[in-house]
């Protein structure tokens, strides 16, 4: 191999000693070549700068025009108040036929919703669109809510999946928010009704944040974007990048053969006498370079079958065809082949026969799309065993030159057998801690609960997302001792069993609930280790409600005091009669089957409520709620799942209520809640948080939906005032559709739409 190249190298240094003449020559040439190209280039870019200039200055009009439009249909709105829907629908279907950019036209309601949408077809997806959790549609509607103006925002993909941006404006009418009028518009329709000024001359691109959002390209061939020039519009705080490129025929208008032809004359007298050296030297310098690049090929391959074999996977080569004309050792020995046996078959000859069709087609594709194969198949080894196989393959290529593909194939039976028992092993864990009647946590290494079983969620009282990622399941101060001082984090028994590295048993801990009672947990914690390492990775944490045994173990110790002092027994009864008496009196305020306030209590707090908000000059509201639809409910599944549907709202009741709210059963299937402090605005954030609750349960567990009347008192308005007013507001959820939230201030307007 060094005989051939030290002769490819001295052809070529005496080539290039002769080459410098007709090299100065071409030199020559192209100098004057280029100051001729520059000069024009100039006009060019002149010309494409005007042209840029103008298409931003026209697309900022047409955004301004859209803006004025929707501006002018909110004006009207606020002018003459709500429309009614056809009316409305009628004239933003001119809109929209009328204009040349807009897809559709909506009216977004006060809460942010879409409500009403031209044209309906193909934009169903969006009725009823909560815009507050959109973060893209959110932000622009927020800013012009704020603002009081029409506001445009980030760019998106819109319904039917092209790139736009929509214009939000704000409707007030005598100071209140009526909500908003949205209009959607494509970016291609905007730029389709700019192209009067360009059409012909010169192609456009459209980039926003990074994303092409247009591109028109007539006449223009690769290469041309070297004339390309940008230009810039700023719509609330997100730049528009326009670049125009002259087409073929503009550049045609500026282009004269005048430099191409002085370059061609003078690079042809440069070629002629450089052709007559270089074809002196070539027929030795080819001889030479093929002599080299067979000397290559040959150590490549070598190389490549040295790698293979030392390689703990199995390797194979295949033609363009796919099939097979090297296998490495290893290969041989998984498959149980013999060399003679696969060489110039299908590289999916041992693939079974039910996966043979997918496995050829991933093949194609993956020939197609010029991407890497890769695929896990069951094949057939020699001895007819089936194994699962990971095989991989890319194409070769030398340069342009396509020699076939390369590929692996490795035996995955075991890992994904390791996979499924995993699988099927955290599927039982799962289970089994499902039905422990104890409950059951886990937590990671930092003291993080990660797991939980439903008993853990009945005995804490909330669900396991309220408490999973804590470090603790309720709130601290609502932990004491037995003897009732509190309970801090670092006696937790978990936190020890981490801290300490040794098991914790039988701790009990109080837990404080709302209504005043407390629940008894005994607590046991244990670490678990990972093999040869001395810390704990986290730790188990079982625990049962004692509270029952807790007050029997009390009960029993005092029955046994009490026999052996009579004074001591007469104590005893006198505490179990006023127990008794204040069980008594807790039934008669405690409605018997929810466990919430009876309507004869929820009127003497609402009385002493009403007192101390007009004392005191603060909000007070009332809700009242009915079930949907509740006899119809009793009628299809029975009196007793009736009962229980009405219980597990009073739990969701109970559970969204404040310390300081009441929530009684009113009557039947109605519920009220006393909000002292609430505004009307709270009042409504409360109940719909209520109303959605009680909705996800429904979904969930198949139980029942409720409607809201709400009212906030104002100046000369009675209790009893108050709480029609909330019946009002009620009946008019009810007459809407049910299963919604209605303020005693929205009826009028409730009743209008």
């Amino acid at each position: 191999m060094d005989t051939p190249l030290a002769y490819e190298e001295a052809v070529i240094r005496s080539r290039s000693i002769l080459f410098v003449i007709p090299i100065l020559a071409a030199g020559a040439a192209i100098v004057s070549w280029r100051a001729l190209c520059l000069d024009q280039a100039r006009a060019i870019r002149q010309s494409t700068d005007l042209a840029a200039a103008s298409l931003r200055d026209e697309a900022g009009a047409c955004v301004s025009s859209d803006k004025m439009i929707i501006k002018r249909i909110a004006a009207r709105w606020a002018l003459e108040g709500p429309p009614q829907r056809n009316n409305w629908e009628a004239n933003a279907k001119h809109v929209v036929a009328d204009s040349s950019t807009f897809q559709a036209i909506s009216w977004i309601s006060p809460d942010l919703h879409i409500r009403w949408i031209v044209p309906y077809k193909g934009n169903e997806a969006v009725v009823n669109l909560d815009l507050g959790k959109d973060r893209l549609r959110g932000a622009s509607t927020r800013k012009a809510v704020r603002d009081r103006s029409p506001a445009v925002s980030q760019p998106m993909r819109l319904t039917k999946g092209e790139y736009g941006f929509v214009i939000h404006a704000p409707i007030y009418r005598s100071g209140r928010f009526g909500g908003l009028i949205a209009g959607a518009v494509r970016f291609d329709k905007l730029v389709k009704a700019l192209q009067f000024s360009v059409t012909g001359k010169y192609a456009v691109r459209l980039t926003v944040l990074g994303n092409t959002i247009y591109s028109s390209s007539p006449g223009v061939l690769q290469g041309d974007e070297q004339w390309s020039r940008t230009t810039y519009l700023t719509e609330d705080g997100v730049r528009w990048v326009f670049t125009v490129t002259p087409t073929q025929a503009t550049l045609g208008d500026f282009l004269s053969p005048l430099p191409a032809v002085s370059l061609g004359l003078g690079l042809l007298a440069a070629i002629l006498l450089g052709g007559v050296i270089y074809f002196g030297c070539a027929a030795h310098e080819q001889a030479a370079r093929a002599l080299k690049e067979s000397a290559q090929r040959a150590a490549s391959e070598a190389r490549f079958r040295a790698m293979s074999e030392a390689s703990p996977l199995g390797v194979f080569v295949a033609d363009g065809d796919g099939n097979l004309t090297y296998l490495n050792a290893r290969l041989l020995t998984v498959s149980g082949y013999s060399e003679k046996d696969v060489i110039g078959r299908h590289l999916f000859f041992a693939v079974v026969e039910e996966e043979l069709s997918d496995a050829l087609a991933a093949w194609d594709r993956a020939i197609r799309d010029h991407v890497m194969f890769q695929s896990t198949l069951r094949v057939h080894t020699a001895d007819g065993t089936c194994v699962w196989a990971d095989v991989r393959a890319a194409a070769m290529r030398d340069g342009d030159q396509f020699l076939g593909y390369v590929g692996t194939i490795m035996d995955v039976t075991k890992k994904l057998e390791a996979e499924r028992a995993l699988h099927d092993s955290e599927a039982r864990f799962r289970a089994a801690i499902g039905a422990i009647r104890d409950g059951f946590v886990l937590r990671n290494s930092q003291g993080e609960i990660i797991l939980c079983n439903a008993s853990a969620e009945r005995i804490f009282g909330q669900s396991a997302e309220r408490f999973v990622g804590r470090l603790v399941p309720v709130d601290e101060e609502l932990l004491i001792h037995e003897d009732g001082s509190p309970f801090p984090y670092e006696d937790n028994p978990a936190v020890k069993a981490l801290r300490e590295g040794k098991e914790q048993t039988d701790v009990v801990v109080g837990i404080k609930r709302d209504h005043g009672e407390t629940t008894w947990v005994s607590l046991s914690a244990a670490p678990l280790f990972r093999s040869g390492e001395s810390r704990p990775s986290s730790v188990v944490t079982t625990f049962a409600d004692i509270t029952e045994r807790m007050w029997f173990e009390k009960l029993i110790a005092g029955q046994i005091a009490s026999l052996n002092d009579a004074h001591q027994q007469l104590q005893i009864h006198q505490q179990e009669l006023a127990e008794a008496n204040r069980r008594l009196e807790s039934l008669a305020i405690t409605d018997g089957l929810t466990g919430l306030k009876n309507h004869r209590t929820f009127h003497e707090r609402l009385a002493e409520e009403y007192e101390r908000a007009k004392r005191n000059g603060t909000p007070l509201s009332v809700l009242l709620l009915d079930v949907d639809n509740f006899k119809l409910f009793n009628d299809t599944h029975g009196h007793p799942e009736g009962d229980k549907a009405l219980q597990r709202l009073a739990e969701v009741l109970k559970s969204i209520s404040r310390s300081t709210d009441l929530t009684a059963r009113y009557g039947g299937e109605e519920f009220a809640v006393i909000l002292p402090g609430a505004s009307a605005e709270g009042a409504v954030e409360c109940a719909e948080r209520m109303r959605a609750a009680i909705d996800r349960q429904a979904r969930q567990e198949g139980g029942v939906t409720a409607s809201f009347g709400a009212a906030t008192l104002q100046p000369g308005l009675t209790a009893s005032a108050l709480v029609a007013q909330a019946d009002a507001a009620l009946y008019v959820s009810k007459a809407a559709g049910r299963n919604r939230v209605t303020h005693h201030d929205d009826v009028d307007e409730a009743k209008a739409a």
